[in-house]
């Protein structure tokens, strides 16, 4: 069994501390069913804060390799000591600009845009920290620059992922943005040209300058 500081020494105190491949391994924990935070009932708050504490203890398991029995026969203000530890995981990371290089939609092969098309369907903005975060290591490998791995992308710390994931995003919005302006202006050509097409039998009719037209008929 480590003992207090070895604990402390392995758990990490801030996100870029934290891999993806850590997160990954936390998320299935981190993402449980919760008790609405609206609680109003004793016996129900309790047994948010029994949860939120049960929930504590198995991350810093899954975190430091100490089984969830070692750690609750600890003292109470360890176990306190080392939750604290953890609370930034109470904040989103940081969306710094990533150092990891990533390619725009252009660059992409078609397998790596039906990939991403795929994978993208199940993370949302808001959502990107839910069970889903298992898709990130394929997405941004296929947005890689350097052609980093699915392992080698897990390997990354949580803020560089987040700040991929947000430019990869922005990448993906503004390339679709590009295309549907691209095909409404071609909707709008083709209607013109077929605008186009309709009227200029009739405006060959109706144009009183046209040579082979009078007003009193047509010349003979």
């Amino acid at each position: 069994m480590l003992n207090q500081k070895e604990l402390l020494n392995k758990l990490p105190g801030q996100w870029s501390e934290l891999t993806l491949k850590d997160y990954i391994k936390l998320a299935p924990v981190i993402n449980g069913t919760q008790i609405d935070d609206d609680v109003v009932d004793a016996d129900i708050y309790t047994q948010k804060a029994e949860s939120d504490l049960d929930k504590s203890l198995m991350i810093i398991s899954l975190l430091t390799d100490a089984t969830v029995e070692e750690l609750e026969a600890k003292p109470m203000t360890e176990v306190i000591e080392l939750i604290n530890k953890l609370s930034f995981m109470n904040e989103l990371p940081n969306q710094d600009k990533p150092v990891t290089k990533y390619k725009t939609f252009t660059e992409l092969t078609y397998d790596g845009f039906i990939t991403f098309e795929k994978l993208q369907r199940d993370i949302s903005n808001d959502g990107i920290l839910g069970n889903s975060i298992n898709n990130l290591p394929v997405m941004l490998s296929v947005f890689s620059k350097d052609n980093l791995t699915p392992e080698q992308i897990e390997q990354l710390t949580m803020p560089e992922v987040i700040a991929g994931f947000f430019t990869v995003v922005r990448n993906s919005q503004k390339y679709m943005r590009n295309i549907q302006r691209s095909l409404l202006l071609q909707i709008m050509k083709n209607k013109i040209k077929e605008g186009k097409q309709i009227l200029t039998p009739y405006l060959k009719k109706a144009n009183p300058f046209n040579r082979n037209s009078t007003r009193g008929g047509t010349i003979g």
